[in-house]
């Protein structure tokens, strides 16, 4: 279901974060689940503003379609098969679950 207010984005860009997102996870030695969320939103962020289709969404539709993506990409690591050969370092930080925000950001 699309968010009002946002511009849609594809299951390749989903999976394409998703991969990006364990590149660069793959390069801090014990990061905790809060901080790999931190990274991920900011990610998403600048994605968002290199897509330049956010600039005059309201804070509250620019929050929900972030956490949405995020939601999303964790969904995606949860649900693609063998995502432990390609996100080895989010699986092994117990990044591929459906709870991820609430948790991660918890800690």
């Amino acid at each position: 279901m699309q968010i009002p207010g946002t511009a849609p984005y594809s299951y390749d860009s989903i999976k394409k974060m998703a991969m990006r997102w364990e590149y660069v996870m793959e390069d801090y030695e014990y990061p905790s689940r809060r901080h790999a969320m931190r990274i991920l939103y900011q990610m998403i962020l600048s994605w968002m503003d290199g897509d330049g289709s956010h600039d005059k969404d309201p804070q509250h539709l620019y929050e929900l379609f972030l956490s949405g993506f995020a939601k999303d990409v964790c969904r995606w690591l949860t649900e693609y098969p063998n995502v432990e050969t390609y996100c080895p370092t989010l699986v092994r930080m117990g990044l591929n679950t459906p709870q991820l925000i609430e948790e991660a950001l918890k800690e």
